[in-house]
Order: structure tokens, then sequence, then C-alpha cells
């Protein structure tokens, strides 16, 4: 993974190692951060919803970021991450991308499927 790094960059997800619990695995996880050059950014509360450790989280360099956990239902054993990428470029715009005319033909077949099979019912 090592190789993939770059001076602006993002890893999230489960490292399944609470950084500041795990002992041994977290101080080598914090090792291989350093020689990368890569910050932690973990949110507030714990992630994991069968214990009491966050688990998930970003390595980042050259970015800022804010990270927080979702406290809505999910499907996981763990808790959704939202993170802010606070950037300073700012675009510039190119035009629209969107041919109109094609667009609109494709809405008026469309919605014509979608008004025949919500008008025949269940």
């Amino acid at each position: 993974l090592s190789s993939f790094i770059t001076n602006r960059c993002i890893i999230t997800g489960d490292f399944n190692i609470d950084i500041e619990k795990d002992g041994d695995k977290a101080e080598r996880l914090l090792e291989w951060m350093d020689t990368c050059s890569l910050g932690p950014f973990v949110p507030d509360s714990n992630t994991s919803l069968r214990s009491d450790r966050t688990i998930d989280y970003a390595l980042a360099a050259g970015m800022n970021l804010s990270i927080q956990t979702s406290e809505d239902d999910t499907s996981s054993d763990h808790k959704p991450l939202l993170m802010v990428l606070a950037c300073d470029t700012v675009l510039k715009r190119q035009g629209s991308r969107i041919i109109w005319s094609v667009f609109s033909l494709m809405l008026s077949y469309t919605y014509a499927f979608w008004e025949k099979v919500w008008n025949s019912g269940p």
C-alpha cells in the first residue's frame, strides 16, 4: 500500500485497530503512518456498535478533514462515517455538459413509460 500513497491522499475505512487502545498493533500502524507522512482523523465517538472502540477512521496526507460518526440506523455493526474535505481549490466553470434537447426528449419517453406503469395499478 505504501507505494500508492502520494503527498495528497486519503485512506479511510475499517482498520480493526483502535489507535488509543490496541497497544502493539496500534503502535505498528502509527509507525507506518509516520513513515508515509499520514495523519489520523478520528471521530469523537466509537465506531463499533459491538464494543467501545474506534476502529473506523481516516488517514490523510496533505488534506484537512473533519470526521464524525452518523447515528442513523445501519445494517452494519459499524457506525457510518461522515467526512468533510476542506479544500481551497476553486474549480473553473466549464459550462453545461447537458445537451438539453436530448435530455428533454429522453424525459418525454421516460415519463410516458412511467405514467403507464403508475396508472396500471398494483
